[in-house]
């Protein structure tokens, strides 16, 4: 089936439905990086986070929603947690960045490991990781060029 013509992940009103929400998404990044997407069943996804079949369905139509809100939720994991990069990098070493470089791929763990998987796979999030990727590589150029004048922005490696 077509990603556009897919219904799209409902969003909860109640605090219960929030939370419900979370162990879906939860469960599904579990299950994805367990045994990966395409082995990976809804049952089984509401299954582990405790909820009736029904309710996933309520919340995700289908797997591909859910993957995709679990693609969203990795995108802005990340990008806030870039940003206490960004806030940090000024006036550091270059051991020092090369050390907040690490510790943030380091931190990203699972969820970047399941965004990854699901974006070899998934249509819609095959689509926006490059631009994703593209995107924080110019915020890496930015702040290596900001730490070193003679280092020009475009000496940056290009996207790929």
């Amino acid at each position: 089936m077509s990603t556009e013509i897919q219904a799209a992940a409902k969003e909860p009103k109640r605090e219960r439905g929030k939370q419900r929400v979370a162990a879906l998404i939860d469960a599904g990044a579990e299950l994805f990086a367990e045994k990966g997407y395409e082995a990976t069943t809804m049952t089984e996804i509401a299954s582990r986070a405790g909820a009736a079949i029904g309710s996933l369905y309520q919340f995700f139509p289908s797997k591909e929603a859910l993957a995709e809100a679990l693609f969203n939720r990795f995108a802005e994991r990340a990008a806030t947690a870039f940003a206490r990069v960004e806030e940090r990098a000024p006036g550091c070493s270059a051991r020092e960045l090369a050390d907040l470089f690490i510790d943030h791929k380091l931190g990203r763990g699972t969820d970047r490991d399941v965004a990854i998987a699901l974006s070899n796979v998934v249509a819609g999030i095959v689509e926006r990781r490059k631009p994703l990727g593209d995107a924080l590589r110019g915020r890496i150029a930015a702040i290596l060029s900001a730490g070193n004048a003679a280092l020009g922005r475009d000496e940056a490696p290009p996207p790929q």
